[in-house]
């Protein structure tokens, strides 16, 4: 029998919505005498013409994969599962007791890291980073810059871990944390808080 498959690879923007970037790639073959055929899939980062390695993924992604297979007289059956990937084998996850802050108020995250099956991981070096989302104006384009407020180096344990600081300025910031599992492979999570009151920055673009 002949068999086609396609395979949708999610977008590393997680809850980004429609408009997420996604990778289509298709393959077929034929089944051998017992009527299977296997396709294998390797998930990593692969170097670009120049031989230079990008960033290892630090989201989880969402793989469907759609397989068609014909009989001889061209009929078609078709089925689709979907695949979780995980970045990593641990996860960090981050919370703030408040979504909103007067600028002079300490504003302080909690963070717990657990493996992939939700039970908590010890020993794992955390990163926390608070920053202030600022956006950048160009002629063609509008960017974001992320001006950095405080940064915590931690360890994860049974405890939750906590990074706080005191932004002085209103305005939206980012909280990100990312933890390292014993492969070395990076997970990412973010979360976005706001500060209001206090003396914004000047719009030089009015």
């Amino acid at each position: 029998w002949w068999w086609a498959v396609d395979f949708a690879y999610g977008s590393e923007c997680w809850g980004c919505g429609p408009g997420a970037t996604t990778a289509y790639e298709q393959f077929a073959g034929r089944t051998d005498a017992d009527g299977t055929h296997l396709l294998g899939i390797a998930f990593g980062s692969e170097p670009d013409e120049y031989g230079t390695e990008p960033p290892a993924p630090d989201l989880p992604r969402t793989v469907t994969a759609e397989a068609t297979v014909y009989d001889v007289n061209r009929q078609a059956w078709t089925a689709t599962t979907d695949l979780l990937v995980h970045p990593a084998r641990a996860y960090v996850g981050v919370r703030s007791t408040r979504s909103f802050v007067e600028a002079g108020t300490p504003l302080v995250v909690e963070a717990v890291v657990t493996d992939v099956d939700g039970a908590v991981a010890a020993g794992r070096p955390v990163t926390v980073t608070i920053s202030r989302v600022d956006w950048v104006w160009s002629q063609v384009t509008t960017s974001e810059q992320l001006t950095e407020v405080a940064r915590c180096e931690l360890t994860s344990g049974d405890a939750e871990l906590e990074c706080s600081a005191t932004p002085d300025l209103g305005g939206q910031y980012r909280v990100t944390a990312v933890v390292t599992d014993s492969d070395g492979n990076p997970s990412r999570s973010e979360l976005t808080v706001w500060v209001a009151g206090g003396t914004g920055r000047p719009s030089r673009g009015v």
